[in-house]
């Protein structure tokens, strides 16, 4: 029982605390990790599947994933535009899709590998039906927050330490996990019947909830952890790492996702507070999340050197980065090349002017989790260069959107539509229409085309512009 305790405090603090962005040191209760009492075991076990992986896949093609963005909002503040949502996708389709050496140590530049994973916008729903992949829900919650054990109805909490049994045993342990699980209330957002909005199909769609993410509360005020919740993953079920800790059930009990706060969604983004500044302003933290949900841990392990992710090519560290750039920092000595901390690696709490890489092992790891426990997520390719045009940012406006066929367009960004060609294509890259467009603003008729989700090209002279329409 022990053990499943300190396990309960290790899965809370690692997933968790180290999320948190508050004016507050990171909670440390899980000094001594007794999952990893034989670290060279799990390190040599881990290697063999590794290796076996490389072996059997060989595959270096771009892959694809259908994405749904569920915004719950509670203030105009949290109703993150549409157009900010895009600038989040292309700020993970940067971290997945591209790397700059110059901003890598050499030391590093033989581990750096390029996940080579695209995310797009879901255009059809689970019932077959076109749409732009962001849904907005409004809700009466504040603030999502852990569930507080002192806020309960006293007969609500007889009941439940009733259906616990035995405290003594491994009652007390799931107690404790009840107690101090802050996912039993965040998670709510995933839930309509609790405020939030249930999830699309998760075997097909990688949703991501956007809110107000939260841990307040007597008991994590007692323990000093309050804040804002950057956001959270839960991961695949067989992933290496976290199947050896997860013991106490507590990411199964989540579903399937991922949360992000709406502070933080997307480089320059208007509702962003100062206090992020410098340090979680650039669109990074989704990146960080996705590398979870694809399987991937805190670079530091569970805290200290003695600690591991069990990957070859990420250096021991002694724990996380406090959002800064410390490119000096070398926490750990017991690496056999005694390199210093990877600074530059997503999967760590440095700020996101640092955040530049993957290793190989850890695209080797998400494309692997990608192709087998996530394997319903991947998609059809689609023409080349119509995903990067669906999450540009357009220069005139396409209303009402989604439209039954007829749509106005209006020019903005001193963008001039008057005698410019527009061109609309399908999402294979078809073009099904054109025409020219007489005035600054023009009604355009769709109503030919079939439902679906299209591409609306606006060219003039050596200008042009495009905006996703759903027909409906």
């Amino acid at each position: 029982m022990r053990r499943n305790l300190i396990t309960v405090l290790c899965l809370i603090s690692i997933f968790t605390f180290s999320n948190l962005f508050a004016q507050h040191s990171s909670f440390h209760s899980c000094v001594t990790p007794h999952w990893l009492s034989d670290i060279g075991l799990q390190k040599k076990v881990w290697a063999e599947q590794y290796a076996k992986v490389l072996t059997e896949d060989e595959d270096t093609s771009t892959l694809y994933v259908d994405v749904v963005f569920h915004v719950v909002w509670h203030s105009e503040e949290e109703r993150i535009a549409e157009a900010q949502i895009r600038q989040q996708l292309e700020d993970l389709n940067k971290a997945f899709n591209e790397v700059s050496e110059n901003d890598i140590r050499e030391i590093f530049h033989s581990r750096v590998a390029i996940p080579k994973i695209k995310f797009r916008l879901a255009p059809i729903d689970p019932e077959g039906n076109p749409t732009s992949g962001v849904t907005y829900t409004q809700t009466d919650i504040e603030q999502f927050l852990p569930h507080d054990l002192f806020d309960m109805d006293i007969f609500a909490l007889i009941e439940l330490i009733g259906s616990l049994g035995d405290l003594s045993g491994d009652g007390l342990t799931e107690f404790l996990l009840v107690l101090l699980n802050p996912f039993a209330g965040t998670d709510d957002i995933k839930k309509t019947d609790e405020g939030g909005i249930d999830p699309w199909d998760t075997e097909r769609y990688m949703n991501i909830w956007v809110g107000d993410v939260a841990i307040d509360g007597l008991i994590w005020q007692m323990f000093g952890q309050v804040g804002d919740v950057l956001g959270y993953a839960k991961p695949p079920a067989d992933a290496p790492y976290f199947s050896a800790i997860d013991t106490s059930g507590v990411f199964e009990s989540l579903i399937d996702g991922i949360v992000l706060n709406y502070k933080v969604c997307g480089a320059n983004n208007p509702s962003m507070p100062s206090i992020f500044a410098g340090k979680a302003d650039e669109g990074k933290t989704l990146a960080h999340e996705v590398g979870h949900y694809l399987g991937l841990p805190h670079i530091w392990g569970l805290d200290g050197c003695d600690s591991d992710d069990l990957f070859e090519d990420t250096p021991t560290a002694n724990g996380a980065s406090p959002f800064d750039c410390e490119v000096g920092k070398n926490s750990c000595s017991n690496d056999a090349d005694d390199h210093p901390d990877m600074i530059e690696n997503y999967m760590d709490y440095s700020s996101d002017a640092c955040k530049q890489m993957f290793t190989k092992e850890q695209v080797g790891m998400m494309r692997t989790m990608l192709k087998n426990s996530r394997s319903g997520l991947l998609q059809g390719e689609m023409v080349v260069g119509i995903e990067d045009e669906l999450a540009a940012t357009s220069s005139f406006n396409v209303y009402p959107n989604p439209s039954n066929g007829m749509i106005w367009l209006q020019n903005i960004n001193n963008f001039s539509l008057p005698f410019a060609t527009m061109k609309v294509y399908n999402l294979i890259g078809q073009q099904v229409l054109e025409q020219t467009i007489e005035g600054e603003k023009e009604v355009v008729d769709l109503s030919g085309l079939e439902k679906g989700t299209y591409l609306v090209q606006v060219l003039k002279e050596n200008q042009w512009s495009s905006e996703r329409i759903v027909l409906y």
